[in-house]
């Protein structure tokens, strides 16, 4: 199986995202389970904790409910997706959104108090996830907020296929990976959790970006 994403796997899992944009977010804007997450989030959030990255945004689901209990704050949103960001920008045109690829995160001007990045890491690599840390430790202020999202899945990148016979690139992210990846970047953490979806596991972490 490959191992390396390429510029085509990712356009292509774009494309699929672009498509059904509007299922997804019917599906997963207000799912419950993933909520309670954000509240998690919102719980360890102090007042000083202001300014918000949200990665991977598309419909702007965490960024709007953060937004819900926290008005305020000032959020910014990226995704790679055009039709995810026009619903997020439809939902809170008062936010500012960015067309970004994950793997240039680290060309984000700017320093964060909170930097979430919900279900992003399936569809990277090894090589982008821990670019990706990289730059979340970069944009983070000491003492800010990491929210991350995972899928249990294969290790190795392989194509998921939809209902819809849409593809998307994946490649999973262990937390037997990941926690070690944290620790070494300056994070503690602060609370993990997994969450049964479907056939596979959902891993959840909020880490803090040590001094």
């Amino acid at each position: 199986m490959p191992t390396a994403l390429t510029d085509a796997q990712v356009a292509e899992t774009v494309g699929t995202f672009d498509r059904r944009a509007a299922l997804y977010a019917q599906r997963y804007a207000a799912h419950p389970p993933y909520l309670a997450t954000f509240d998690v989030l919102l719980d360890h959030m102090g007042p000083d904790h202001l300014r918000v990255l949200d990665l991977a945004c598309g419909p702007g689901s965490l960024g709007l409910h953060l937004l819900r209990r926290r008005p305020g704050l000032a959020l910014t949103g990226a995704d790679l997706s055009p039709e995810m960001l026009r619903q997020a920008a439809a939902a809170c045109p008062e936010a500012r959104w960015l067309q970004l690829d994950l793997r240039d995160t680290g060309a984000i001007e700017g320093v964060f108090d909170v930097v979430a990045c919900a279900f992003g890491l399936p569809y990277l690599d090894a090589a982008g996830a821990d670019g990706l840390l990289e730059a979340c430790a970069r944009l983070l202020r000491p003492g800010g907020l990491l929210y991350l999202s995972s899928i249990g899945c294969a290790p190795e990148l392989r194509a998921q296929h939809n209902s819809l016979g849409d593809r998307a690139w994946r490649c999973g992210h262990p937390p037997e990976r990941l926690r070690p990846a944290l620790l070494t970047r300056g994070f503690a953490l602060l609370w993990t959790d997994d969450l049964p979806q479907g056939d596979e596991l959902e891993h959840f972490f909020i880490a803090r970006r040590e001094g």
